[in-house]
């Protein structure tokens, strides 16, 4: 008896890859989706209600790149008659040196932005209290996302169109053959024409040689939510995404969404971990903590900075350079792979999934995944950072 080979596999059904499998299946190609965890499993990197949408990037890449994922989250949108994205205001504030580079990428790009001048913002937003050094980049475009919505529409549209799910099934090992790729999971075998990996933290272990040739770090991240006074609620309700880059924090704070009357206020750090062994609690939590308190207390005055009401854990990735990968597996060109997008996951999933489908269908890979996000491009700089330290 001849087994079934499929199209295409896709290992990991967090946002990357469903949103793989959406763009496959709406080309014909059926994939096969596998998952170790349960459908809403809060172990990764996909789960929560909210992520901030914005253009604010200083490189052009990721701004080209964040401009076709707004066109292709509101097409899903549309599709399926389900709000996956909000339009409201999103507010870089940092120095004047960063606010007019990131402000002349948005010209460029033609993007409807403003500059606020220091001592404008307080103005502009009641609810913030930045001082006549900080200036501000308003951008009218950007926004959030709402993250469930996001995943479960990706997922829908994908088995609509001939996707399969299978959930609680965990990839052991992958052997290239001949003329075919098998997957080994604790629950059987699967041969595949083409392998797509997107299994966040775990790809290390699905794919171990990625170790020898680029540097990608799985790391734990708090997210942090806090009460705010019920007498200043609605401007917050219906106020900004707001991001805060200074010096070496970068600070993001969205509206409430995921818990009721509390802003997420967060700032990017990350605890290196073990994926299957998760922290009970970031390595430094407390001086984090203080850290994100002590600027809400100075910026945020109607902001409740004494703790956290509620604290989530999120495992991420990170490469060496900060910049995502994207590309074909260099053992085998059959398989691909799509990892590092801490901070950017849901901002850039539907494009990825495109750039992901595309190159299942043999795409070149330079005409689908610009340079910076490479994997050559990640390899050359772990070759680097090899004969650096050597």
């Amino acid at each position: 008896m001849v087994e079934q080979v499929h199209d295409v596999v896709i290992i990991g059904a967090g946002i990357m890859g469903s949103c793989t499998a959406y763009h496959a299946a709406m080309r014909g190609l059926n994939p096969l989706v596998l998952e170790q965890f349960n459908s809403t499993h809060r172990q990764g990197a996909s789960h929560g209600k909210s992520r901030m949408f914005r253009f604010l990037y200083p490189e052009l890449a990721y701004l080209e790149i964040a401009m076709a994922a707004k066109k292709l989250w509101e097409q899903l949108q549309d599709d399926t008659g389900t709000t996956l994205f909000k339009n409201s205001e999103y507010v870089l504030i940092s120095n004047r040196k960063k606010v007019v580079k990131t402000s002349m990428n948005l010209s460029e790009c033609d993007l409807k932005h403003e500059v606020l001048e220091s001592g404008e913002i307080n103005r502009k937003y009641p609810m913030l209290k930045y001082t006549l050094d900080w200036f501000a980049l308003i951008d009218y475009a950007g926004g959030l996302l709402y993250a469930n919505e996001c995943l479960d529409a990706a997922r829908t549209e994908a088995v609509k169109h001939g996707a399969t799910f299978k959930f609680m099934e965990r990839v052991v090992g992958v052997i290239s053959k001949a003329d075919h790729v098998l997957v080994n999971t604790t629950r059987g075998q699967y041969l595949t024409k083409k392998l797509v990996v997107t299994a966040g933290a775990w790809i290390n272990q699905i794919l171990p040689e990625l170790n020898d040739i680029v540097d990608i770090q799985s790391v734990q991240v708090p997210r942090l939510y806090w009460n705010v006074d019920p007498e200043h609620s609605q401007q917050f309700k219906h106020g900004p995404v707001v991001e805060v880059d200074r010096y070496t924090n970068v600070f993001c704070m969205i509206p409430p969404v995921d818990h009721q009357n509390q802003v997420k206020v967060s700032v990017n750090i990350g605890a290196p971990h073990d994926p299957d062994h998760p922290l009970e609690t970031h390595h430094n939590m407390e001086m984090l903590i203080d850290c994100v308190a002590d600027h809400i207390r100075e910026h945020m005055p109607h902001v409740d900075h004494s703790h956290p009401a509620n604290i989530e854990m999120s495992t991420e990735t990170v490469t060496d350079n900060g910049n995502f990968i994207v590309g074909r597996f260099p053992d085998d060109d059959r398989i691909s792979l799509a990892c590092g997008f801490k901070g950017n996951g849901y901002n850039f999933a539907i494009v990825v999934g495109q750039m992901l489908a595309d190159l299942v269908e043999d795409a070149d890979e330079e005409d689908v995944v610009p340079e910076e996000f490479s994997l050559e491009a990640h390899m050359d700089q772990f070759y680097w950072n090899f004969r650096q330290q050597a």
